[in-house]
């Protein structure tokens, strides 16, 4: 391979260059003769080459009809040509004109073939010499016409001709296009015409064929390297066989009618992307970023330039913008050749394989791309040269393809040796330090189970402190309340001043009392060793004694109670906490309330449950606040100059999850709030909690 690109791969790139530029130099002097009627033999067993028969004509405003061409003809105007039509890119439409004569001795019919079949609009009118042109015969082809229309079902534009011994016809066609004025046309016998297109079909399918497996094997080898070299050079013989795919008239076959609506842009835009798309294949192949920067950044510029033309492209503007990108086309291929072999010199080995398969790709894309501009005559070979090309670019390529992936096998198991040995040594060491880390945490349990038990420990010697403290001040609170009550009986009504100092005295017993039952409930809560004694409770007996006990504690108060069915609202229930949960949902809307309003606590079953509401006429919560009023410390932003704890809520709603209920709340500014509470009957639940 070092030998091949060292000397004859240089060579054969120079001697491509020279021979192309020879063929651009003097396709122009090539001798014109005048157009010569065509005579069939019934003899002939290959096509047989209209090449000299055809004269032109240039219709730039695309207003004449076939009569005008006739007559143009006639008076000589229309300019023999030397070979086929090749005018590379032009708005004008182009008239044709091309005489038959059979000199068979049976009446036969020929295939006219005209390729390459990318022209927009053909039309051919035929009809005999002398005749006015309501006589001719009209039969329409193009990539824009519908494929029903066509007679023969072929990837070229096909016609049937049928002459009688001794008979002439004048064929006249009228080409019109967005891309390449480019064509030739052949007439042969149907016999070795179906044998042709036969074999043509195969090696066609064949080519797709081949495609299709490349880009199956790139994408296979992406999913299992995960190298990205792969995935853009699969997309890079996907784009290209598209474009061939519409360059050779197959997209019609596979969309059938609806291909006139996309034909264009499934040959043009696939063209710019395969660019692109082998521009960025070309960077990461060849690792230009590292190795080459200055063509790095080159190849960016023409990548970004292919970007444009596919958007330009996509917006039908591909005639503006294809002269210009076609010979950067050429460029960026010859540009990549040299960097492979550049590369390839200075010892990186895939870069020679790359270098080997973009020669021979160059090689197609300059004669194709030399036809398509007006500067090759058309021929079987200008026109499949870059498929021809691409073929073998892609066969070299799969050498490389092979080389990487035995380079990249060679890796992996160097990668996984390594691998083994530091999974040995890392394992060794793990060892290790399981045997360190069993040791701490064993130590470390030890340890962490005596300061659990002693912090159980601390936490029930607190306990029965807070509840020794709770008992010793509720007796001396008692008889304080006591007091006041006697004081208030004894203290006569003219005295007005004093009865506002029992009132205050009272108000401070009621905090006071309100502050331990709260520190007490606390305690218990928070000290996670929080017990509950259920028992059978009749929740209408236990609602009414708080209330009994709060409007004895708030005289001035009204607190309505209302419900029944007193023998089946009974739940299974710590008393002692229930009490408290009550005490604390009634309290609240007694304080937050005014006192001339009313608080309502009514009693009910529903589903099962012993339903308790609890509504006052106060402030409200706010809507915002609701959402998280019942966690621990909250309060609503509306409470200030009211004194609570915001512990009140959060206890309520342990409390009722203890006891498997609910407890929900609703609540209104400037109107009241309301507190629903529901306990499992005493029937649906079991014996304990």
């Amino acid at each position: 391979m070092r030998h091949v690109l060292k000397g004859a791969g240089a060579c054969w790139l120079w001697r491509m260059t020279v021979a192309v530029l020879a063929l651009w130099l003097l396709a122009p002097l090539a001798p014109a003769r005048s157009a010569e009627p065509l005579t069939l033999t019934e003899s002939r067993e290959k096509a047989r080459s209209m090449a000299g028969s055809f004269s032109l004509l240039r219709d730039s405003g695309g207003l004449m009809v076939l009569g005008d061409v006739i007559r143009a003809r006639e008076a000589g105007q229309m300019a023999p040509l030397p070979g086929f039509v090749s005018l590379g890119f032009t708005e004008e439409t182009i008239w044709l004109h091309a005489r038959v004569t059979s000199s068979a001795s049976r009446r036969m019919t020929w295939v006219m073939e005209l390729r390459p079949p990318f022209l927009d609009h053909v039309q051919l009118y035929v009809g005999e010499p002398g005749q006015g042109p309501d006589n001719y015969s009209l039969s329409r082809f193009g990539d824009l016409e519908p494929l029903t229309g066509r007679t023969l079902r072929t990837a070229n534009f096909t016609a049937l001709l049928t002459l009688n011994p001794g008979e002439t016809r004048d064929l006249y066609l009228r080409l019109s296009t967005s891309g390449a004025m480019v064509l030739r046309g052949t007439l042969s016998t149907i016999e070795s015409f179906t044998a042709a297109n036969t074999r043509e079909d195969l090696i066609m399918g064949g080519v797709y064929g081949t495609f299709v497996l490349i880009f199956l094997m790139n994408l296979m080898y992406f999913l299992w390297l995960r190298d990205s070299w792969h995935l853009l050079y699969g997309a890079y013989v996907g784009f290209s066989a598209t474009s061939y795919l519409s360059l050779s008239g197959y997209m019609p076959f596979l969309l059938g009618d609806a291909a006139v609506h996309v034909v264009n842009m499934s040959y043009t835009v696939p063209v710019m992307l395969s660019s692109l798309f082998g521009g960025l294949f070309g960077i990461v192949y060849l690792r230009l970023k590292e190795q080459m920067p200055w063509m790095y950044r080159f190849i960016v510029g023409l990548i970004i330039l292919y970007a444009v033309g596919a958007a330009c492209s996509a917006a039908g503007l591909y005639p503006v913008v294809a002269p210009v990108i076609l010979p950067v086309m050429i460029v960026h291929v010859y540009a990549s050749v040299g960097a492979g072999i550049v590369l390839y010199r200075r010892g990186y080995r895939p870069a020679g394989v790359f270098a080997v398969a973009f020669v021979l790709l160059a090689l197609g894309a300059v004669i194709n791309i030399s036809r398509t501009l007006g500067l090759l005559e058309p021929s079987l070979l200008a026109d499949n040269a870059t498929l021809i090309g691409m073929c073998t670019h892609m066969v070299v390529m799969k050498l490389g393809l092979a080389m990487r992936v035995r380079d990249a096998e060679a890796e992996r198991a160097q990668a996984l040796g390594e691998l083994a040995a530091l999974a040995r040594s890392a394992e060794q060491r793990a060892i290790r330090l399981v045997e360190e880390r069993t040791h701490e945490l064993a130590m470390a349990k030890e340890q962490l189970e005596a300061s659990l038990r002693a912090e159980r420990q601390a936490i029930a010697d607190q306990i029965r402190f807070i509840d020794m403290i709770s008992h010793e001040y509720r007796t001396p609170v008692s008889v304080l309340n006591s007091s006041l009550d006697t004081l208030s009986l004894r203290l006569p009504g003219q005295i007005p001043e004093g009865t506002r100092v029992l009132d205050r005295m009272r108000r401070a017993m009621q905090r006071l009392t309100e502050v331990i039952e709260v520190g007490l409930q606390q305690q218990r809560m928070d000290g996670h060793v929080l017990r509950l004694y259920p028992v059978r409770t009749d929740v209408q007996n236990l609602v009414m004694e708080v209330v009994q006990g709060l409007i004895s504690q708030n005289p001035e108060r009204e607190i309505r109670l209302t419900g029944g069915a007193t023998d089946t609202a009974q739940v299974i229930a710590d008393e002692e906490m229930t009490g408290t949960l009550f005490r604390n949902l009634i309290g609240n809307a007694l304080k937050y309330s005014a006192p001339e309003t009313p608080v309502d606590v009514r009693i009910g079953l529903e589903d099962g449950m012993v339903v308790i509401e609890v509504e006052d006429r106060g402030r409200g919560i706010p809507e915002q606040d609701l959402p998280k009023i019942f966690e621990k410390y909250t309060r609503g932003s509306n409470t200030q100059g009211v004194a609570g704890t915001g512990f009140g809520l959060y206890m309520a709603r342990k409390l009722v999850n203890l006891h498997g209920g609910t407890i929900r709340i609703f609540s209104q500014i400037g109107v009241g709030t309301t507190v629903r509470v529901g306990l499992p009957r005493a029937e649906t639940r079991g014996p304990s909690v």
